[in-house]
């Protein structure tokens, strides 16, 4: 053991140690002994080096060389919290520890999330995906965000004003627009069977269309029957006469409908049947024939002088006639050889037959045309209709006038068709 050299006279004759005791003093120069053993209190080394090598202190091996760093982390006391977490197995239980465990805590990386997080947020702006992990916001407004938010269905259609699924009301409903078609479409239970489609066809002169029901008593079914593939009905807006039902009266009238009174009807003025020629005061049926198939009421033929021939029908008034509805009486007539020095008139007598002998007042109206030309002309004549009802028969007499005052010009007065015209509901 190297020991420092200094002055020992200072300690001279004092009891250094127990074992030691100084009786003298060094006064100069070096001097030196064996290493005292560690046994002896020594270190048995020459050196601090091996000092410490000795005594288990080897910097690097046995102790930590001094550093700064340590110093300040050894000057820190570690709460019980950091000493479980630096004693933690592995990452995930390093995570648990510190409250952050993905799927539990904090939500794992998404490439969707991450492109959502992306895009600048605004009032009411709603985000929305144009591609595969990209976004972007659509601007919307409060409405649109109350209407999303909406706890129900029943309170979504509150929001925008459609109600409830049990009682939808409307002042008004409008489907398209004008101009844009709009139609209602309405499914049976059974799929596949089809449905009642409601569609708007174009009105003269921008007119609108009503469907309004008639004051009723209780719940009523309306069926509408099948019309066929060409076929129509229509309702008018009279009152419903019998709950349940929809009656003749109840339906749209049509004006003037064609009654046609066929020519084999027609008999002479007597009630006769009517010959194949005209003879004296009555017409002749002619008939082309077959192959030709023309069928004409010929009156007597005048020539030098004057012929009246006269024919009559009975017409019964259809059931759909509308009481005191216009009734008309239309004869297609024609002057066969009409020349310069001729003429022809037509006109007519209609009686209503009261069913016990006796007939009313005539209820002829002037025909608008009594002069007949070479030209088949339709000559109407508008009959008296008041009181006249559904079932009423008329006693129809016509009358043509042939002059010739030429002697030669053998004129004859004909007819072609004869009508009944008259307003009816449910023709």
């Amino acid at each position: 053991m190297m020991l420092a050299l200094f002055s020992l006279s200072a300690f001279a004759g004092a009891t250094l140690f127990d074992d030691i005791t100084m009786t003298g003093s060094v006064t100069a120069g070096d001097w030196e002994g064996t290493a005292v053993g560690i046994a002896y209190g020594g270190t048995g080394a020459a050196t601090d080096t091996l000092a410490r090598t000795a005594l288990g202190l080897k910097i690097g091996t046995d102790v930590q060389a001094y550093d700064a760093d340590l110093a300040t982390i050894a000057g820190i006391t570690l709460l019980a919290n950091i000493q479980s977490f630096l004693a933690v197995a592995d990452y995930d239980a390093g995570r648990t520890a510190l409250g952050l465990a993905i799927g539990t805590n904090v939500q794992a990386y998404d490439a969707d999330l991450d492109a959502l997080g992306g895009v600048t947020g605004a009032a009411n702006a709603i985000p929305y995906f144009t591609a595969e992990h990209a976004c972007d916001v659509i601007s919307s407004s409060a409405n649109m965000i109350s209407l999303l938010g909406s706890a129900t269905y029943e309170a979504a259609r509150t929001n925008i004003g459609l109600g409830d699924t049990s009682s939808v009301v409307h002042s008004n409903l409008d489907l398209g627009s004008s101009g844009v078609v709009g139609s209602l479409d309405l499914f049976p239970a059974t799929g596949s069977m089809g449905k009642l489609a409601i569609l708007a066809a174009n009105s003269a002169g921008d007119t609108t269309t009503t469907l309004t029901n008639a004051s009723q008593a209780g719940a009523r079914t309306y069926t509408i029957p099948d019309a066929g593939a060409s076929g129509y009905f229509v309702m008018s807006q009279a009152a419903q006469s019998t709950a349940g039902q929809i009656d003749r009266e109840d339906l749209s009238e049509d004006e003037l409908v064609v009654c046609g009174v066929p020519l084999t009807n027609i008999v002479d003025h007597d009630g006769a049947a009517m010959a194949a020629a005209a003879a004296t005061g009555r017409f002749g049926m002619i008939s082309g024939g077959y192959g030709t198939g023309t069928l004409t009421l010929d009156g007597e033929a005048a020539s030098g002088d004057s012929k009246t021939s006269t024919c009559m029908f009975e017409f019964i008034l259809p059931t759909g006639y509308q009481a005191s509805g216009d009734v008309n009486l239309v004869v297609t007539a024609f002057e066969k050889t009409g020349v310069a020095n001729t003429s022809t008139t037509l006109t007519a007598e209609v009686y209503e037959n009261d069913g016990d002998g006796t007939v009313s007042a005539d209820l002829y109206g002037t025909f608008d045309h009594t002069d007949i030309t070479d030209s088949w002309q339709t000559c109407t004549s508008i009959i008296t209709d008041a009181g006249l009802v559904a079932g009423d028969r008329l006693i129809v007499f016509i009358q043509m006038v042939c002059n010739d005052t030429g002697g030669t010009s053998s004129t004859v007065a004909q007819i072609g068709k004869v009508e009944i015209r008259c307003d009816v509901k449910g023709s």
